[in-house]
């Protein structure tokens, strides 16, 4: 297990009687500490030692040294253990080490992309928390899901939680940052549904295309596709800030004189389990969010 330490002393390592704890550096600097499982014996040297209470010893099947704020699944669950950066919203992973391993390095890779880093560092400066990230096999709704209704997020299974994480993500975020939420739009005759899951994976597509990386195009619609892939490369590749809600309303013959609202009406053609009617008052707030941090 690695932890975020914040001194870096090396009073634990110093004190462990079987060598189990490591300082590990950033930029030359000690603010790691890495515990051996298999080497520690739990007799909790290091907890009494810590001057700033890091550490914490618990126990599931068997004893273990973990990080005080520690949510990890851990004993049964496996070898894996949630990275910081996902401890910081998650209050709960009950997900097997593959699982966990996977969910890690999504997490690292979107924390490099500015639209995700600034949802990410909004939401921990605001410690809001997924209550739990799952794995759900009987979902057949989907092959993931975030629930605004109890905070959770599932996924059908370990396979699809590299792809299909960063979405759950965006609405993970957007539940915080619209007003009361978006289950409001699950309801209601479910107006304004498909204005939150367009720009879910209008944003999607975004962040895709200025990473350069291969890109699915997720908001994509029926019968003006292509005009929306030339869309989505001029106004988010050749822009030096992800685009504004008022860049997004601009028209030109480059992309068939269509806008946003044009390409979300397009968009319900391609995806009936979204075709619900548009609230034509629900701008895209998470685009603006991105636009004003900066990215």
């Amino acid at each position: 297990m690695v932890v975020d330490c914040s001194i870096g002393c090396g009073l634990c390592r110093d004190i462990c009687p079987t060598d189990a704890i490591m300082l590990g550096y950033v930029n030359d600097n000690p603010q790691l500490i890495r515990i051996d499982k298999d080497l520690c014996v739990c007799c909790r040297e290091c907890v009494d030692t810590c001057p700033v209470g890091i550490l914490r010893l618990a126990f599931k099947d068997d004893c273990i040294i973990i990080a005080n704020d520690y949510v990890g699944s851990w004993g049964s669950g496996g070898n894996g253990s949630t990275s910081t950066a996902i401890s910081k919203i998650a209050t709960q992973t009950n997900l097997n080490a593959a699982g966990l391993e996977i969910l890690n390095e999504t997490m690292e890779e979107m924390e490099s992309e500015c639209g995700y880093g600034s949802m990410y560092g909004y939401l921990v400066a605001n410690d809001t928390k997924l209550s739990n990230i799952w794995i759900n096999p009987s979902l057949t709704d989907g092959l993931a899901a975030y629930d605004p209704s109890t905070k959770e997020m599932y996924f059908r299974s370990n396979d699809y939680i590299s792809s299909l994480f960063t979405e759950e993500f965006i609405h993970f975020f957007q539940d915080h940052y619209y007003p009361g939420g978006i289950d409001q739009y699950r309801k209601n005759a479910m107006v304004g549904f498909v204005n939150i899951e367009f720009e879910a994976k209008l944003i999607r597509d975004l962040i895709c295309f200025r990473s350069g990386n291969g890109c699915f195009y997720w908001g994509a619609g029926l019968n003006i596709s292509d005009d929306y892939l030339q869309w989505i490369s001029k106004i988010g590749g050749n822009n030096e800030h992800f685009p504004s809600y008022s860049k997004l309303l601009q028209r030109s013959p480059e992309w068939g004189n269509y806008n946003y609202w044009d390409f979300l009406e397009d968009f319900k053609l391609n995806h009936p389990e979204y075709n619900k009617p548009t609230n034509p008052n629900l701008i895209p707030q998470v685009i603006n969010f991105i636009n004003n941090s900066g990215c």
